[in-house]
C-alpha cells in the first residue's frame, strides 16, 4: 500500500514547475487587483469635495 502512495504522489519537473506559475501568478494576479481596488476606494472616498459638492452641501 505504501509503495502505491509513492507513485501516486510522484510529479514530473514539468508538471510541478506549471503548477508554480499557476501559483505565482495567482499570487501577483490577487496583489494587483487587492492594489488597485484599495486605490481607487482611498480616491473613492477620501478625495476633497469638488466645489459643486460644496454648494450642495451650503444649501442644506
Amino acid at each position: 500500500m505504501i509503495e502505491r502512495l509513492a507513485l501516486l504522489a510522484y510529479v514530473n519537473p514539468g508538471t510541478g514547475s506549471l503548477v508554480l506559475q499557476f501559483l505565482l501568478v495567482g499570487m501577483a494576479g490577487l496583489w494587483v487587483t487587492f492594489r488597485r481596488s484599495w486605490q481607487w476606494m482611498k480616491a473613492r472616498w477620501l478625495r476633497d469635495p469638488s466645489p459643486k459638492q460644496l454648494r450642495e452641501r451650503e444649501r442644506q
